[in-house]
């Protein structure tokens, strides 16, 4: 089952502390532009979905993406109908973009009555498939999707991190992956009877940590120290996921996140809805309670 999808926090007062304010509008800034972006890709994509069906009907036919029965057409499957399209879409743009561009170039730069010493005739490889066997994702609409998540998961890092430490307001440099045990010794906001919750967030944020870690270190792609470290985070984070009293983990199966399967050396790891759902709405309840306790 997905994780609930929380892309909302709640609106700020007049007595709300600044920098849950400035978190707030930042917070939407994401939102709205990943969303918009996502918008116009589905958008694109629907509207020529006629065109798709009519010009491939047979390969889609085989592939089961579709099917006929009484001459009633039927999609099986969309996303797979969807990464078609988008198929399509990436080599137009290689034709068009990359391998004009020098075309492009050469015509500007001599219309400007200037000469390269060597002709501009850059042999241009561009193969998707090969470079879709780089992910640890099977089609081409999941990879842009997944890049997306990325982008939406490392600005809420960032501008958490950021807030996390404006809030403790410390002397001392914290490593970034205690940020959260440090905001929880100097804001309570559990009860004592709730330690195992607090561990809970401890263990997501080390998580979530370590993946920031894997794209600002490795620019994503999958080592085998970093599969080690992530695993182990992932063991700990799933065996503290059931003390956790939040709705957008009560309806998740541990096991359809972040599964060991998906961890694949020396591949570009993309980040799924699921785990981006996760990260969303812990960071919501996270910064929500802090707001409460800092009002």
């Amino acid at each position: 089952m997905w994780p609930m999808y929380m892309p909302t926090l709640k609106a700020y007062s007049e007595s709300s502390p600044e920098w849950y304010k400035n978190f707030h509008n930042t917070f939407y800034l994401s939102q709205i532009s990943g969303l918009t972006l996502l918008s116009y890709m589905d958008t694109m994509i629907d509207s020529n979905k006629e065109i798709v069906i009519r010009v491939k009907k047979e390969e889609l036919l085989k592939k089961k993406v579709i099917t006929i029965d009484k001459d009633i057409l039927t999609i099986r499957k969309e996303e797979d109908l969807k990464a078609i399209d988008v198929e399509d879409m990436i080599k137009q743009m290689i034709s068009n973009i990359f391998s004009a561009n020098q075309q492009d170039v050469t015509t500007y730069m001599t219309c400007l009555g200037l000469a390269f010493q060597e002709p501009l005739n850059k042999k241009i490889d561009i193969n998707p498939d090969i470079l879709l066997q780089k992910t640890n994702l099977k089609n081409w609409y999941s990879v842009l999707k997944g890049f997306l998540n990325i982008w939406e998961f490392m600005f809420l890092y960032s501008i958490t991190e950021s807030t996390l430490i404006t809030l403790l307001n410390s002397t001392k440099r914290i490593r970034q992956e205690n940020l959260i045990s440090n905001i929880l010794s100097k804001f309570p906001i559990f009860e004592e009877n709730e330690n195992n919750e607090a561990e809970s967030y401890i263990a997501l944020w080390k998580l979530f940590t370590e993946l920031r870690n894997v794209y600002s270190h490795t620019h994503g792609m999958m080592t085998q120290k970093a599969k080690m470290n992530l695993s182990g985070k992932i063991d700990i984070y799933k065996k503290s996921i059931e003390h956790l009293d939040l709705i957008f983990l009560s309806l998740l199966e541990p096991d359809s996140i972040f599964t060991k399967q998906s961890l694949q050396i020396d591949k570009f790891y993309l980040l799924s809805d699921k785990e981006l759902n996760v990260f969303r709405n812990f960071i919501i309840s996270l910064i929500e309670e802090l707001s409460e306790i800092n009002n």
